[in-house]
C-alpha cells in the first residue's frame, strides 16, 4: 500500500482542476484571476 499522503497528493492534483472549473462557474472572473495570481506567486 502507498502512503496516504502520496495518495492524497495525487487525488489533489486530479481533483483540483475539476473543483476550480466548478467554482469558476459560480464565482466571478475577478476573484478567480486573483486566486490564480496568488497560486502562481507561491
Amino acid at each position: 500500500m502507498t502512503a496516504p499522503s502520496s495518495g492524497w497528493a495525487v487525488a489533489g492534483l486530479i481533483l483540483a482542476p475539476i473543483m476550480l472549473r466548478r467554482m469558476t462557474r459560480k464565482e466571478s472572473g475577478s476573484r478567480i484571476a486573483e486566486r490564480r495570481e496568488r497560486l502562481q506567486r507561491h
